[in-house]
């Protein structure tokens, strides 16, 4: 096999989360939560606002939107961020998040139930 061959089965794992990159950056994503002291809620709630700010594509979003289902976080409580971060980082920039969280919310309907 090629390093081409190497490199581009490495990415295809990078972009499917499999491997050993992908279990790293679920260990990763455990530890950090520990390791913040929040409780899972909030959380994802400051997990979402770091995104909006940011500019996150939206696979980020999918991401942060499973968290969020499984921390029972409410779709209140997720505007509540899109309203509070506005200020900060710009209707433009919220306003794109907000599609992008309909586009992220919409591929995990059609993914169906985790």
């Amino acid at each position: 096999m090629s390093r081409i061959d190497d490199m581009l089965g490495e990415l295809m794992q990078i972009q499917t989360g499999s491997g050993n990159l992908g279990d790293s950056i679920l260990q990763m994503n455990a530890e950090n939560l520990e390791a913040s002291g929040l409780d899972d809620v909030n959380y994802v709630l400051v997990r979402l606002a770091a995104l909006i700010a940011v500019g996150a594509p939206t696979g980020s979003y999918e991401a942060v939107l499973e968290l969020a289902r499984d921390a029972e976080v409410s779709a209140s409580q997720v505007a509540g961020v899109l309203i509070a971060v506005a200020p900060t980082a710009g209707g433009p920039r919220v306003l794109e998040a907000a599609a992008r969280l309909s586009e992220a919310g919409d591929d995990l309907l059609r993914a169906g139930p985790a």
